[in-house]
């Protein structure tokens, strides 16, 4: 599971979650919902949204994969987001290998230039096998 919580400009707010199976096949499953300076709060369904990972980094102490930079899309609201780490290591070395990091996000929503802050968690997308 991935997941985010993103604070925009104009009192926006965002938190998503991307499931996926654990052997990485399959579809991942978005899901998000939009929060607004006055409490209410949009939601959107799966086919409504496009997140999608175009970094990822490696672990040099676990071999683990992690996305770490996306791009997220929700085409009904004309809403556009980067999400970049500030920080690629800042991996977690626990029961669940599990990344967290602070991210700027910047794109446009309605034509307009929107950027902000927020975190990222992702689990491990592969462990590289010990011994080899």
């Amino acid at each position: 599971m991935n997941r985010c919580a993103i604070q925009l400009d104009q009192d926006i707010e965002l938190v998503c979650l991307q499931l996926r199976r654990e052997d990485g096949t399959g579809t991942p499953i978005p899901a998000c919902a939009l929060i607004l300076a006055d409490g209410q709060v949009q939601g959107f369904r799966r086919r409504e949204i496009r997140l999608e990972p175009f970094e990822r980094w490696l672990s040099p102490r676990s071999g683990a994969g992690y996305p770490v930079a996306w791009r997220l899309s929700i085409p009904i609201l004309d809403l556009e987001l980067t999400l970049v780490p500030l920080t690629r290591d800042q991996e977690a070395d626990d029961t669940v290998r599990l990344w967290s990091c602070a991210v700027q996000a910047k794109g446009r929503l309605g034509g307009e230039t929107i950027a902000g802050h927020g975190r990222i968690e992702a689990t491990a997308e592969a462990v590289a096998p010990s011994g080899t």
